[in-house]
Formats: structure tokens, C-alpha cells, sequence
């Protein structure tokens, strides 16, 4: 399976971006066109403002990077040894 970044929610976009006329995540204007990126989802109170968000490309400046992984595919952990101190009996 792929891995896609998520789109920023929809209640932080601008104007521009919300529209479509602008990436989703550097805000560069797509009047050359863009890549769609998925779906930016949010509600203010009971208006569901979800809405197909864009991209200036893959290779934006401001796109979220994939998170580092381990050779068996987990997460690596900031302490080893369960997360015991040295000093713990």
C-alpha cells in the first residue's frame, strides 16, 4: 500500500486554497494546473466544509514527508530497553 500525506484540514485553508487555486500546502497558484491530493475534511458548528483540495506537485516544497521507519516497518522509539532509566532496579 501507498502511502499519501493527508491534506490539511479544511478549516485551515485559505480562500485560494479551498477554491482550488492554490496548493494545499505551500499556497503556490495553480493556474498552470495541479495534482489532486485528496479530500481536506472539517465542519464549523453543523456545515460540513469538506472539499477535493491540490497540489503545485509531488515534489512541493511544503508536502508532508513520509515518516522514517524501521526495517521491520515500525516506528523506532526514542528510548530502548522499555523505557526503563539506567538507573532503575
Amino acid at each position: 500500500m501507498t502511502w499519501r500525506p493527508k491534506p490539511p484540514p479544511a478549516t485551515e485553508l485559505t480562500r485560494p486554497q479551498y477554491e482550488g487555486y492554490a496548493c494545499c500546502w505551500c499556497g503556490t497558484s495553480l493556474w498552470q494546473g495541479g495534482l489532486s491530493v485528496g479530500i481536506a475534511r472539517g465542519c464549523i458548528g453543523a456545515h460540513v466544509m469538506d472539499v477535493e483540495v491540490y497540489a503545485c506537485g509531488w515534489k512541493c516544497p511544503k508536502r508532508p514527508r513520509r515518516p522514517k521507519t524501521s526495517a521491520t516497518g515500525r516506528e523506532h522509539r526514542a528510548s530502548s530497553g522499555g523505557g526503563r532509566s539506567a538507573s532503575s532496579p
